[in-house]
């Protein structure tokens, strides 16, 4: 639903356009004539094509062209989320977060070096910007303007409507080119002020050994890079307990793959002729999706032979178990398989004998 609001920022920046030329011409005749011209052979085109584009892959939306697109941007604002939500250690409701939540996420979700870019970006703006307006470069200033407010707007439009949010910052992912593209354009202005060759043969070896650590990094997570903090909370391992991680449980299909080996090597040739049931915290396909024929799922984690459970909201502490496998990432834990066949088979009697 944030596509839509891509409309309204070139509205927004069509709109400026029009009222710069009206005020430096003085005259409200080419306020309205750049205004209408602007909307005519700009924001009609861009809309006729963009809107059928997302009606094609929006069946719902094809309903009802207009009012359902509408509504859900409506209904996504004040999603509705009845859980609780981890944030700094503690559980709040998602409906009643603190301000923060969102400037927070952002924060430990992007790297070092970006932030420092982002937090110098406003007085790189300013000086820049009084020698861009005594040029009267308006496309310069506009282009810039509207990327800041593409970023800013979304944020403090969620604080201040208290917007339901939950699992980190993922539902405002599209902020983050623009915060590369504005980190970008300061480290250009920071770099052009090296002059001479031997400090910026420095400073780009400094920007190379940076980005090679954070694909060292990334390679470290894989496929879990999602579960990446910066160094400000102690990196991933740091986060643990205080923020969500694998919220998605993508680490389950490593952990199937951990449990077939675990039961291959137990069984040898004969692992396919024995059917083991297997019990799953959260999404159901983040890991059934993965399993063998002779796995079977159950939703009764209470006999299942074996549980799959990622440390969200602290499943993997919910059943007792003998631990099989481990899914780490950077000394942190994503999720854990646990044995329950000796649990299971222990209860059976004294359940059979109750029935009696």
């Amino acid at each position: 639903m944030g596509g839509l609001l891509l409309l309204a920022y070139v509205g927004l920046l069509l709109g400026l356009f029009a009222a710069w030329r009206g005020v430096e011409a003085r005259r409200m005749r080419v306020l309205l004539g750049d205004g209408l011209a602007c909307f005519l052979r700009v924001f009609l085109p861009v809309t006729c094509i963009a809107y059928p584009v997302m009606l094609l892959f929006w069946p719902w939306a094809q309903q009802s062209p207009i009012e359902h697109p509408l509504a859900a941007l409506a209904t996504f604002s004040h999603e509705t989320f009845p859980f609780f939500t981890l944030f700094a250690g503690q559980y709040f409701p998602a409906s009643d977060l603190p301000w923060s939540y969102l400037p927070v996420h952002i924060l430990l979700a992007l790297p070092e070096l970006i932030l420092l870019l982002l937090a110098a970006s406003p007085f790189v703006a300013v000086w820049a910007l009084r020698h861009e307006l005594a040029a009267r470069d308006r496309t310069i200033v506009l282009g810039r303007f509207i990327v800041a407010f593409a970023i800013l707007f979304p944020i403090a439009y969620a604080v201040v409507i208290k917007a339901v949010l939950f699992d980190g910052m993922r539902h405002f992912i599209f902020v983050l080119p623009l915060i590369a593209a504005i980190s970008a354009l300061v480290a250009d202005r920071a770099l052009n002020q090296f002059t001479a060759v031997r400090p910026r043969r420095v400073a780009l070896a400094a920007l190379a050994v940076y980005g090679a650590a954070h694909v060292a990094i990334m390679a470290r997570l894989h496929p879990d890079e999602y579960v990446y903090y910066n160094a400000m909370i102690g990196g991933t391992e740091g986060a643990q307990g205080l923020f969500k991680l694998d919220y998605w449980a993508n680490s389950y299909a490593e952990a199937v793959h951990g449990l077939r080996e675990y039961l291959k090597a137990e069984y040898g040739a004969d692992f396919m002729d024995h059917d083991f049931t297997v019990a799953v915290c959260g999404p159901p396909s983040s890991a059934s999706y993965y399993f063998p024929p002779n796995f079977v799922y159950t939703a009764d984690r209470d006999t299942a032979d074996f549980f799959i459970a990622f440390t969200k909201d602290n499943c993997d502490k919910s059943l007792p178990g003998k631990e099989v496998y481990r899914v780490e990432r950077l000394g942190t834990l994503l999720s854990l398989v646990l044995d329950r066949r000796d649990i299971v088979a222990g209860a059976r009697p004294a359940l059979l004998a109750g029935s009696r």
